[in-house]
């Protein structure tokens, strides 16, 4: 398995370094006003820093980190803001912290950030969110200590990873759709009025993906469709041959999942990747590229088992079999015969039997009370008849006692 993620930030970059290959690096960014650039923000709050007018094709990598909290870029595309989020950490009364950026000149932009002191009363856990992943349903219940219950919550700076939602009652729950960094902050109030808030960020991560199935097997020759489905990720998915990869003549791939064709070739294993691409929002695509295995099998051969009822006296069973579970559905022509037939022409014989996909056998009810073993009553024969996509086996005798 693969997992591939793309962003547009590197080729913009090389964009630019053709078209500036002169261009300084590592020096103090010449865009006007933006080799030094001031923030405020709360203690343990956040504050998105526009620096929209510090690039022309999206901001670069983050340089120096901050020492009091975390500075990442916002989900935009290309990148145009930084988020800082404080963690709750440096000198008692406030102060500063600082961090660089690069801008797509691989030139410095440095950013002070005056951080307000800390405030008593309210204080809100956890410290952080469970890990988060494209498509898969995430929960987390806020709390509030310090002050008066109820507490009441609300969205302060910043923007929930889309998807997610924020409840009065501190219940931050949903389904992310969008992959990369987040940031954001959540203000508690108690009953009296007195207010805390506490910052969050991370990064959504992208999705995982299991293909189902992934092993199909088909009868040779015999026309096919089975629908291959994803697990993981946001819907809808896409699907796709990876490259280089190729599935048996006649047999193609939809990109909304549906396998179909008519497979001719020797019976054996085939083997191919499939390129399963979710439908969530984040810099480029994510995509993983799952083995697909199509197993070719010769027609299978059919038999038949009559089962009797419990104690000789119910009715019997009909277990129709084809050795192996395919992907494909077998339709079985049967036929009857013997004494018990004489003079009741209308008994109520399956005349056919449908193997699901997927399946190994069917059972079908017979209408008839047959003996355990050998024994006195009207013979019943029931025989495999021709048919497409199969090969008759050996019939099969029972001993009818009578009918049900």
């Amino acid at each position: 398995m693969r997992t591939f993620t793309a962003a547009r930030t590197v080729l913009a970059l090389a964009t630019l370094a053709l078209v500036s290959p002169a261009a300084a690096v590592d020096q103090p960014s010449t865009y006007p006003g933006c080799a030094q650039r001031e923030a405020e923000v709360a203690w343990g709050g956040a504050v998105s820093i526009d620096l929209a007018a510090c690039q022309s094709f999206g901001l670069g990598v983050l340089a120096t980190p901050p020492a009091h909290g975390q500075a990442s870029p916002a989900p935009d595309a290309p990148a145009e803001r930084y988020v800082y989020v404080h963690g709750g950490t440096g000198p008692a009364g406030g102060g500063e912290d600082h961090f660089v950026v690069l801008d797509d000149n691989s030139d410095r932009i440095s950013v002070r950030v005056r951080i307000g002191p800390p405030t008593l009363g309210i204080a809100l856990a956890p410290d952080a969110l469970p890990a988060l992943r494209a498509g898969a349903r995430s929960a987390a219940a806020l709390r509030g200590s310090g002050g008066q219950a109820p507490y009441a919550f609300r969205l302060g700076e910043g923007e929930l990873p889309p998807g997610l939602s924020l409840s009065p009652d501190g219940r931050v729950e949903g389904v992310p759709t969008r992959r990369g960094p987040y940031s954001f902050a959540v203000i508690a109030r108690d009953a009296r009025g007195a207010e805390g808030r506490r910052a969050y960020a991370g990064e959504v991560a992208a999705a995982t993906f299991a293909l189902a199935p992934e092993t199909i097997a088909v009868v040779r020759g015999q026309a096919f469709e089975v629908k291959l489905s994803a697990g993981g990720g946001v819907a809808p998915h896409r699907f796709a041959l990876e490259p280089g990869h190729a599935l048996p003549p006649g047999v193609t791939l939809a990109g909304d999942g549906w396998l179909r064709g008519i497979a001719a070739t020797a019976p054996g294993d085939y083997r191919a990747g499939v390129r399963i691409t979710d439908a969530s929002t984040g810099p480029g695509e994510s995509f993983e590229v799952e083995a697909l295995v199509m197993r070719l099998v010769p027609p299978p051969d059919i038999s038949l088992q009559i089962v009797a009822g419990a104690g000789g006296e119910a009715p019997a069973l009909l277990v129709v079999d084809r050795g192996a579970a395919l992907a494909v559905p077998t339709h079985v022509a049967l036929a009857a015969s013997g004494d018990a037939l004489s003079g009741n022409p209308g008994l109520g014989l399956p005349a056919g039997a449908l193997i699901p996909p997927g399946e190994k056998r069917v059972r079908l009810p017979l209408p008839l009370v047959v003996s355990a073993g050998p024994g006195a009553g009207e013979s019943l024969v029931l025989a495999v008849a021709p048919g497409e996509g199969y090969r008759a086996g050996a019939r099969v005798e029972a001993s009818v006692r009578g009918q049900r």
